[in-house]
């Protein structure tokens, strides 16, 4: 069986462009590896086309689109881990892009920007949790708050743990304290 144009690029992608011209971590590489296989597992199991049939026209916006509320539906990947993975493909049809003029179109379509924003962490702070701070300029209240919210992330682990820890019986909880001298 001849190989596909997408086979041939993705090749030459991983074994020449990310380790040589653009000198990614083994740790990219891989984790655009995986982006690449979840993808194939992707298009295999949801959209029925066999992994040596897949070409470079195979690819739209549409169907990446798709495998990306895959990712966050069926999988559970953040939105972060979503956009990584965007990523990866993005740079992929980038170079794809650069090496195929007859692919433009089709490159093209995947590079439109379907990444989504986060959205912010507001820290919500109760009364009685604005009370532990101290009277202080504006100069250093963002240290401060910053401070306020890790003590207030400490006490709700730590009352996570007495949780977890009430669930089990008494006598199945042992302590032992390694620096104990032992008595003569």
């Amino acid at each position: 069986m001849k190989p596909t144009d997408f086979a041939k690029h993705l090749t030459a992608f991983f074994s020449e462009f990310l380790p040589g011209a653009k000198n990614l971590s083994v740790n990219t590489i891989f984790s655009y590896r995986d982006t690449f296989r979840l993808l194939l597992e992707y298009c295999r199991e949801c959209e029925n086309i066999a992994t040596e049939k897949l070409r470079i026209a195979s690819f739209d916006d549409k169907l990446l689109l798709r495998f990306l509320g895959w990712l966050q539906q069926e999988r559970g990947s953040s939105i972060s881990t979503r956009n990584i993975r965007l990523a990866a493909i993005r740079s992929f049809f980038k170079y794809v892009q650069s090496q195929e003029s007859g692919l433009l179109m089709t490159c093209q379509l995947m590079l439109t920007d379907m990444t989504k924003k986060l959205t912010p962490h507001i820290l919500r702070l109760h009364p009685s949790d604005i009370s532990i701070l101290p009277q202080i300029g504006t100069h250093y209240l963002s240290e401060h708050i910053l401070l306020l919210k890790l003590v207030l992330t400490f006490k709700d682990f730590i009352e996570q743990i007495y949780y977890q820890m009430t669930k089990f019986e008494t006598s199945t909880l042992a302590l032992i304290n390694d620096n104990k001298k032992e008595e003569d």
